[in-house]
C-alpha cells in the first residue's frame, strides 16, 4: 500500500505541477495579449487621431477656400500660369458638352449612346470648354470700354478690376495652352480658335460699351462676334481629332461652321 501510495503520490505531484504549469503559461499568454491589445489599441488610436486631424485639416482647408473670394483665387491661379477651374464653370459648361456629344461624334464615327465613347475623352474636353466658360463669365462681368475703362454696369471693386483686366490683358488662356501643348494635344489650328475667342471677349466688351453709352455700332463687328462665338465648339471638335489620332476633316469643318453660325443667330433671335 505504501509502495501504492507512494506511486499515487507521485503521480498527483506530476499533475499538480503539470496543472501549475499550464496555469503559469495561461497568465504569461493573457498578460502578453493584454500588453498586444494596449499596445494596438494605443497606436490605433494614435493613428486615428492622426489620420482624422489630416481628415479635419483638409476639410476645414477646403471648407476655408469655399469661403473665400473663388474669382479672386481663379483668378490668380490664371496670371500664375497655373490652370484652376471651379465648380460652377463645369456646371454651366455641362449643357455644351452634351450638345457636342450630340452633334459632333457621329463625324468622328463614334456612338453617342455608347457611353465609353464619350468617357473615354471626357476629362481633356471637360477641362478646356470649363476653363473657357470661367473665363466667359468673367468677362461678362468685367464689360468694361476699352478705352477709359468704365464699367458697364456700375462701380466695382477696385482689386477685382485690377485683377480682371490684369487677366485678360495677359494672355488669360496661356495656362490652357499649357496643358494641351504637355498632353500633345496643341495644333496651330487650335491655337488659332483660341485667339479667335480671345478676339470675341474683346468684341463682346466693346460691343456692350457702345450699347450702354449709345454709340455707333457696326454690322461688321456684330456679324463677327456672332461668327467668332462659337470658337469653344471648334476647339472641341479640333481636340477630338486629336484625341482620335486622325485626320481634320475639312468639309465637316465648313460645314459645321456654317451650322454653328446659324444656331448663333437663332439663339440670339429667341432671347430677343
Amino acid at each position: 500500500m505504501v509502495a501504492g501510495g507512494g506511486a499515487l503520490n507521485a503521480f498527483h505531484c506530476c499533475i499538480t505541477m503539470t496543472c501549475a504549469d499550464v496555469h503559469l503559461i495561461q497568465y504569461f499568454l493573457n498578460l502578453l495579449i493584454i500588453f498586444f491589445f494596449s499596445f494596438f489599441n494605443s497606436t490605433f488610436v494614435i493613428f486615428l487621431s492622426s489620420t482624422l486631424g489630416f481628415q479635419q485639416s483638409l476639410v476645414g482647408d477646403a471648407l476655408l477656400s469655399c469661403n473665400q473670394n473663388e474669382e479672386y483665387s481663379l483668378l490668380q491661379s490664371c496670371n500664375d500660369n497655373m490652370p484652376v477651374v471651379g465648380l460652377d464653370s463645369m456646371e454651366m459648361a455641362n449643357s455644351t458638352l452634351e450638345d457636342f456629344c450630340r452633334s459632333y461624334l457621329m463625324f468622328h464615327g463614334l456612338d453617342v449612346s455608347k457611353p465609353q465613347y464619350i468617357f473615354k475623352h471626357l476629362p481633356i474636353l471637360s477641362f478646356t470648354e470649363s476653363y473657357i466658360y470661367q473665363l466667359d463669365k468673367m468677362n461678362e462681368k468685367l464689360l468694361q470700354t476699352p478705352n477709359n475703362e468704365k464699367h458697364v454696369f456700375g462701380a466695382k471693386d477696385k482689386r477685382e478690376t485690377e485683377l480682371f483686366v490684369s487677366c485678360f490683358s495677359n494672355d488669360p488662356l496661356r495656362p490652357l495652352v499649357t496643358i494641351l501643348e504637355h498632353k500633345g494635344l496643341l495644333t496651330e489650328r487650335i491655337r488659332e480658335e483660341l485667339r479667335h475667342g480671345e478676339e470675341y471677349w474683346a468684341l463682346e466688351r466693346k460691343l456692350c460699351s457702345a450699347l450702354i453709352n449709345k454709340a455707333e455700332i457696326l454690322v461688321e463687328d456684330v456679324m463677327k462676334a456672332v461668327h467668332l462665338k462659337s470658337f469653344d465648339y471648334r476647339v472641341l471638335n479640333l481636340l477630338l481629332y486629336e484625341l482620335q489620332g486622325t485626320k481634320v476633316e475639312e468639309l465637316h469643318m465648313e460645314f459645321l461652321s456654317i451650322s454653328e453660325f446659324l444656331v448663333e443667330v437663332s439663339d440670339d433671335l429667341m432671347t430677343c
